[in-house]
């Protein structure tokens, strides 16, 4: 992306998703970032796309039959696996010029034991390597460097340019 993905912004439309879910009666859910990152590549920068995404939503609540029915199982299969790919491509390999060689040690070792042991013993194992190589001194990014990162990005995204009169 030719920009940073602005996180908290996508993570507070989300809460107040859930909040409205919750009061109505209705379900609450978690967000990926698959569909905004899915739009972002295709070059979809207005919100159009959000619109389209909640007006597809509504019909397949409204209507009397089932949509799925209609639509082939592959399709779902290979999107689902379009999306597994890039995201592990992106998260595992293009990475590694981000960070340092003790997180990205964390980065492959959380992988393989979320493999093994599955999803929560494989984060609460993540989070073991983690803290065992902060004890052994290894190098695991500098926090002044994340925070300064966060300013920027704060910054970038609250900064307006400033106009003069001739």
């Amino acid at each position: 992306m030719k920009r940073p993905l602005d996180y908290n912004h996508e993570l507070k439309t989300v809460g107040i998703s859930n909040i409205i879910s919750g009061m109505t009666g209705g379900y609450t859910g978690s967000y990926i970032f698959s569909q905004t990152i899915f739009s972002l590549r295709m070059g979809i920068r207005s919100r159009v796309m959000g619109y389209v995404v909640a007006a597809v939503s509504l019909i397949s609540v409204i209507v009397p039959f089932n949509i799925l029915a209609y639509i082939p199982n592959f399709f779902f299969g290979s999107l689902l696996m379009m999306i597994a790919l890039d995201l592990m491509f992106e998260w595992l390999i293009d990475v590694r010029e981000k960070v340092t060689n003790a997180e990205y040690f964390i980065l492959l070792g959380t992988f393989i034991l979320l493999q093994i042991l599955g999803v929560e013993f494989g984060i609460i194992g993540g989070c073991l390597l983690y803290v065992a190589m902060q004890k052994m001194g290894y190098d695991l990014g500098k926090e002044e460097q994340i925070i300064e990162d966060e300013k920027d990005l704060t910054m970038a995204t609250y900064q307006t340019p400033i106009q003069t009169r001739p």
